[in-house]
């Protein structure tokens, strides 16, 4: 019998790597850090948060998971290779991040107003 781990229903149903799991999880913690309580308290709150999603997409999880790419799919792994997987993966991450921006733009404040409902009334993060 296989060992049972919470990696498997996502590995399994939504195709998901670790390295992806890892990439976004690396993303969203960077962005609690730099946005945990700014919200109404920076001028455009809302741009900002746009802005670093789209870069955090386009720069950090583009970069880790090219790398990734590179060490599981490449033949050999030099800088070559390396140099290679980023100029063919950038298109990809340019529409990813953009696709990001899209997608706070239009969902950001009422999904952060959503987890900040819950936050209260669950007394999540209470100081």
């Amino acid at each position: 019998r296989p060992p049972r781990s919470t990696l498997f229903p996502y590995t399994t149903l939504f195709r998901s790597t670790p390295w992806q799991m890892f990439a976004f999880g690396i993303v969203g913690f960077l962005g609690g850090l730099i946005f945990r309580r700014k919200r109404g308290k920076w001028k455009h709150f809302h741009l900002w948060l746009c802005i670093y999603g789209g870069l955090s997409v386009l720069v950090i999880y583009g970069f880790l998971l090219d790398t990734a790419s590179v060490f599981m799919g490449m033949g050999g792994i030099n800088k070559a290779a390396f140099l290679a997987m980023y100029a063919s993966g950038f298109p990809m991450n340019v529409i990813h991040g953009s696709a990001t921006v899209i997608f706070l733009a239009v969902l950001g404040e009422p999904m952060l107003a959503k987890l900040e409902r819950i936050r209260k009334k669950y007394g999540i993060l209470e100081p």
